[in-house]
């Protein structure tokens, strides 16, 4: 049996409080890590993420849905 993975989607860190994605790891620790947001100052372990959109595949050239 083949098993395939599924490719996991890229994540963006968001900040709970301003909601900006200038977000990094302060620290790692035993039960988690502590996050920093360098536009409000946040400092804590929860913080917000969300999938990044992937792009739909391009359309054949030609298709019907260049048409106006």
């Amino acid at each position: 049996m083949v098993r395939r993975h599924r490719p996991t989607p890229e994540r963006i860190l968001r900040c709970p409080q301003c909601r900006s994605t200038d977000v990094f790891t302060d620290v790692t620790m035993f039960s988690g890590a502590l996050y920093t947001c360098k536009q409000c100052g946040y400092k804590g372990p929860f913080i917000l993420e969300e999938d990044v959109p992937s792009q739909p595949p391009p359309l054949p050239e030609g298709s019907s849905e260049d048409l106006p």
